[in-house]
């Protein structure tokens, strides 16, 4: 099972401490395959030296970048200027999970995504 990663995902996972590995191991009964578009590296190296984000998101920035090395994934290109955009093609054409905070990909993607719910815990959404 493959399931790609967007920025504010795991922006979010890192501002909570959510171990997300962790948690979708325990949802799905299948082996995960993460997969990180080179464009949400990008974001997230950004942000964590950015002198106009707050210490909230440089630090999440930092602790998820930490995350990504100490999990087993699988870098991916987007081909594409908008990232949110080249996520949900990547994802469609290759029948992916999309792993996700944002409201726009969630209400165009057809297909599941792994979301946070509450504080602390992980949930799958099917398709609207």
């Amino acid at each position: 099972m493959k399931i790609i990663l967007d920025t504010n995902f795991l922006l979010t996972t890192a501002k909570q401490k959510i171990d997300f590995d962790r948690f979708a191991n325990e949802i799905f009964d299948k082996k995960i395959e993460w997969l990180i578009p080179e464009e949400v590296l990008r974001e997230l190296e950004e942000i964590s030296v950015s002198e106009r984000k707050k210490g909230k998101d440089k630090e999440a920035a930092k602790l998820a970048l930490k995350l990504i090395e100490e999990i087993p994934h699988k870098k991916v290109s987007l081909p594409v200027k908008n990232v949110d955009e080249g996520i949900l093609r990547y994802a469609k054409r290759n029948n992916l999970i999309i792993a996700t905070m944002d409201r726009g990909i969630k209400q165009r993607f057809n297909g599941k995504v792994l979301t946070v719910r509450g504080k602390k815990e992980l949930l799958i959404q099917k398709p609207l």
